[in-house]
């Protein structure tokens, strides 16, 4: 199996390079385009490395289970996507950055991983360099309760906190692919279905004229995320695992400097270094 920790700087790199391409494509084409594409090339892409693990389907109670996890994610990602949209987006992804500590509890009291207190201190840095990542100027953390989107973000955050320890639950007691595959297949679904009912849907404009390099690399690198992910938890831990992964705002921060020449402030280039300084120590001394 691939190294964990190896895994869980794959899954940062690939979620920080993807989201930058996200952004792009979701301005493109929409937002719900963007999520049919990226679900529908990420289950085609994974169903021949998870054919032969259909068999730990074993049962009703575990397909249902699967069921749920795949509605569950979708909602939660419309959520998300509602909160970015009605709401400023540094407000938004300060308050997403609640995830890691929620994540980080589920698997302290549901999966029973320990923590020792020097890896609980470096969580906390991860979670103040990320909040300096994203927020431009922090003054304007005063203006949180006042913003449009606030609470939607804040409940998006600990729906994402829930995906990720059930995709550390179903990684680590069923299948690390089965975690992603299944939950791609039923949002791809999902998101089809809505597209056809809005009558937003055409083949020949999405999979001809929209799907450029650029869209099949975000597709890719979206869906690698996830798997890199859900191996890394199989070897270190959920909490390790969220510890390094959740330090890719950094990567697409820098991506926004270096290719869209965007204005970055000192706090920001700080928070950037710490949350990658932090995500190798964590990787070294606890993975």
């Amino acid at each position: 199996m691939m190294n964990s920790v190896l895994a869980a700087f794959l899954a940062m790199i690939c979620w920080g390079v993807g989201d930058f391409l996200i952004q792009k494509s979701t301005r493109r084409i929409g937002v719900s385009e963007t999520l049919f594409l990226i679900g529908f090339v990420g289950s085609f892409v994974l169903l021949p490395f998870v054919w032969f693990d259909f068999k730990f389907i074993s049962s009703l109670e575990i397909f249902l289970f699967f069921l749920f996890f795949g509605i569950f994610t979708y909602f939660v990602s419309m959520i998300n996507l509602e909160a970015l949209r009605v709401g400023k987006l540094f407000v938004v992804e300060v308050l997403l950055e609640i995830e890691l500590p929620i994540t980080i509890i589920l698997a302290v009291l549901l999966l029973k991983e320990s923590l020792s207190f020097s890896l609980i201190c470096l969580f906390v840095l991860v979670f103040v360099g990320l909040v300096f990542v994203v927020l431009p100027k922090i003054y304007l953390v005063k203006k949180f309760i006042f913003e449009h989107g606030t609470g939607l973000a804040i409940l998006a955050a600990v729906g994402m906190g829930i995906i990720n320890f059930l995709t550390g639950y179903i990684a680590i007691n069923i299948s690390p692919l089965l975690s992603v595959w299944f939950a791609w297949v039923i949002f791809t679904i999902i998101t089809f279905v809505f597209l056809i009912k809005k009558k937003k849907f055409v083949w020949k404009k999405y999979f001809i004229k929209k799907i450029d390099l650029a869209t099949l690399v975000m597709c890719l690198l979206d869906t690698a995320a996830w798997v890199f992910f859900a191996f890394a938890i199989v070897g270190s831990g959920l909490a390790v695992a969220i510890g390094i992964t959740e330090s890719y705002p950094a990567i697409a921060l820098f991506l926004g400097v270096f290719v869209n020449k965007e204005k970055i402030t000192k706090h920001q280039i700080f928070g950037a270094l710490l949350v990658i300084i932090v995500s190798f120590c964590i990787g070294f001394f606890f993975g």
